[in-house]
């Protein structure tokens, strides 16, 4: 078994290529073979990027997209993050952006476009400094994209305040694909470990009745006994689940802690018959 390590996406791609092809070699593996081989790789892969990047665009039917948004737009094939394809997401974020636009009545191909784009920096945040949203809006804002198309890129992660129909558009559908079911590919032994982890730290206080997890395991929502639990004593068994969870779980992104207090209130009406 051989083991490809790196944080350029294109180039452990160009590596994994080029030694699953000279395992296949027959010859004499030499130096010189090797670079042959690499070179002959390096021109094959730059060109399905190439074919990957238009066919997006072309999916999308985005129009005047500058080359090189195309080409790191393709490059984004062999981005994962949290085990998400980034090139399908963000081909996923676009058509969602796009259909949220049509219901809201505002420009669909514009949705369609910042939603594909919201992701481009993550194609070159392994060779320049600053998060995603930032590297992405500055590299689109120098191939002439729209000042209000920079902006969405921009702040879908609120390094800039949104303040467009757009920006908020493209948060909304960045989240829905990153937390629809299988979205991010977790097996199924690791997602209930992490539901049972999350029950049980909740279920460990005392008043809670009932703890269910939401939203692929992004929401805790536990139940609490009215009873033996105050609003007072809610607020603060919101802040120690969630504390629990942050000392005991690991997990991406946040987990929201619901704490749900319930009063039920039954009285019978009494009237004598005549």
């Amino acid at each position: 078994m051989v083991g490809v390590a790196g944080f350029d996406p294109v180039r452990r791609e160009l590596t994994r290529r080029t030694l699953e092809r000279i395992f296949k070699e027959k010859r004499s593996i030499t130096p010189d073979l090797i670079k042959r081989i690499a070179e002959n790789q390096k021109k094959e892969l730059f060109k399905s990027i190439k074919v990957d990047g238009d066919a997006l665009a072309k999916e999308l039917k985005l129009e005047n997209l500058n080359p090189e948004i195309r080409q790191m737009m393709g490059s984004l094939r062999y981005r994962y993050s949290f085990t998400q394809n980034q090139y399908f997401h963000c081909g996923e974020v676009g058509w969602i952006a796009g259909l949220l636009a049509g219901e809201l009545g505002i420009d669909i191909k514009k949705a369609r476009r910042v939603g594909m784009l919201h992701d481009i920096g993550k194609s070159m945040d392994h060779v320049k400094e600053g998060g995603h949203a930032v590297i992405g809006a500055e590299f689109i804002a120098e191939r002439d994209e729209t000042p209000d198309v920079v902006h969405a890129v921009r702040a879908h992660h609120f390094d800039e305040q949104p303040s467009t129909d757009h920006a908020f558009l493209v948060i909304a559908a960045d989240a829905i694909s990153g937390a629809r079911p299988g979205a991010r590919r977790s097996t199924i032994e690791t997602y209930n470990q992490k539901v049972s982890e999350l029950q049980d730290i909740a279920r460990s206080f005392s008043g809670v009745t009932d703890c269910f997890v939401l939203s692929g395991g992004r929401e805790c929502r536990v139940m609490v006994n009215s009873k033996k639990v105050d609003d007072l004593h809610a607020l603060e068994l919101a802040k120690k689940i969630a504390a629990r969870i942050e000392e005991e779980c690991n997990y991406p992104g946040q987990i929201k802690v619901v704490v749900v207090r319930e009063t039920v209130i039954v009285e019978q009406t009494r009237k004598e018959l005549a």
